[in-house]
């Protein structure tokens, strides 16, 4: 039989470029199936780090017709090494910021051998292929598997290592930026932010946290605050927990945080809008006692982030609805307590008297005390804002009024 009808190994290589993009697509359909880590990534991205693995094999083949002389298996993967190093580097870096595991990019990888070596088989009993070419193609194809999987488990730490470094540097840098507000351009930031791993044009909110480990809420925030879409950012600026999260529109879906742990979040948008979301984040971050834990934003604040931008109106109020009181008997229920309680209660004297386990009357003998000792009347609903006012005013720590602040809350 003639050879004439066989394909040449170069025409195979042809064809199997040509038919990258759905080798492609078939691949990453069924990675996303059967690989956890990268079922959370958006399929673009996974698209890009797949043919980035299908780039590595088609070098090794590409080598292959350029040294067909030479089949000296030693000297093949000493040349593919070189001309794969590029690559493995690209996709090493694709995985780190997709936060993929080395077995995840290794089970992947091994998918992408399969499906190519499966496409050569077909296209070899269809078109058929020299035997000799068949062996080689065998041989080329796991010098592949096995070069890009050595390359891959050395570079993933070295990069991992190298890349933190350096990556740690230019995060601290943006996020410094942003909270400086030194960024003259939405651009300057967008582009600062896409280069650390962020989605070009995505929208982000800017949160700033609370909490006793600085390192613990940096790395709480970066491994389980991400969406999936792309990493969080995360660092400690100027003594400031401050992170940017992407796609954080709703608190609602956000993981819960662990005790201790408070997170104050801004509005979700594009870059242009950062310098928003972080003024949003810091009103709703000191308008938070001591104590709050988990997620706050202005939503669910509501009119107590005004609380704590206006300290001249918390200390007026303090002086006309709080001090005027004194301070109570041993053993008696504090009486500025008691009017929080009949104000959130909606002035309901039964209701507030059940929640206090005292007798109607002697709440209504409390509430006459207040407004004659305050002047004011708890018929006047600015009066009844006034006291939820003190009340929440007088949680918050405020400079060197701190220590007065806690004599007050031992006494209410």
């Amino acid at each position: 039989m003639s050879d004439a009808r066989y394909i040449s190994f170069d025409i195979l290589l042809t064809q199997l470029a040509e038919e990258k993009d759905g080798l492609v697509s078939s691949t990453v359909a069924a990675i996303l199936k059967e690989i956890l880590d990268y079922s959370v990534i958006p399929q673009r991205e996974v698209h890009r780090s797949v043919g980035c693995m299908f780039d590595a094999v088609l070098e090794v083949l590409r080598q292959s017709v350029i040294d067909t002389a030479d089949s000296n298996q030693a000297l093949l993967c000493e040349a593919v090494g070189h001309n794969q190093a590029a690559i493995s580097s690209q996709l090493v870096e694709h995985c780190l910021v997709q936060r993929v595991s080395i077995g995840a990019v290794l089970r992947a990888y091994r998918m992408v051998l399969t499906g190519i070596q499966q496409w050569c088989a077909r296209l070899a009993r269809r078109q058929g292929l020299p035997m000799e070419q068949n062996l080689q193609l065998v041989e080329y194809l796991w010098v592949a598997g096995d070069q890009l999987m050595i390359q891959i488990a050395q570079l993933y730490d070295d990069v991992a290592v190298e890349g933190s470094a350096r990556r740690g540097a230019l995060k601290q840098e943006f996020l410094g930026q942003l909270v400086e507000g030194r960024a003259t351009h939405a651009t300057e930031l967008a582009q600062r932010a896409s280069s650390l791993g962020l989605p070009e044009g995505g929208e982000c909110a800017v949160i700033l946290g609370r909490a006793s480990q600085a390192e613990e809420w940096i790395q709480w925030v970066e491994h389980h605050v991400a969406t999936g879409a792309a990493p969080a950012l995360a660092a400690q600026v100027d003594g400031q927990l401050v992170g940017l999260v992407p796609e954080c529109k709703d608190v609602g879906v956000l993981p819960e945080a662990p005790e201790g742990v408070v997170c104050a979040v801004g509005s979700c948008g594009g870059a242009d809008s950062w310098g928003k979301s972080f003024a949003e984040a810091r009103s709703v971050l000191v308008a938070l006692p001591p104590e709050a834990t988990g997620w706050h934003s202005i939503e669910s604040l509501g009119w107590k982030v005004a609380v704590g931008q206006l300290p001249g109106v918390g200390e007026a109020l303090t002086r006309s609805l709080y001090d005027p009181l004194g301070q109570s008997r041993p053993g008696e229920m504090p009486l500025f307590k008691c009017i929080e309680v009949f104000v959130e209660a909606g002035r309901n004297y039964r209701l507030a008297a059940e929640q206090l386990y005292i007798h109607e009357n002697t709440l209504r003998n409390k509430v006459a005390r207040f407004e004659r000792l305050t002047g004011q009347s708890l018929s006047d609903i600015n009066v009844c804002l006034g006291v939820l006012w003190v009340s929440y005013y007088l949680k918050l720590p405020r400079g060197d009024d701190e220590s007065r602040s806690k004599d007050r809350l031992v006494n209410t």
